[in-house]
């Protein structure tokens, strides 16, 4: 019972740890997805 529990746990902290990397990689996705943007914004402006 006990070590089942201990078990149980772990899986669930993995599981919560991969979302948190997951989650990380889309904010550095996003990030520069939207330095991007901003940087081809400022480049076509400056061209005007």
């Amino acid at each position: 019972m006990e070590l089942n529990l201990i078990y149980h746990m772990h899986c669930i902290t993995s599981v919560i740890i991969n979302c948190d990397i997951l989650f990380s990689w889309v904010g550095i996705y996003l990030y520069l997805v939207t330095v991007n943007k901003i940087l081809t914004n400022f480049k076509s402006n400056a061209q005007l």
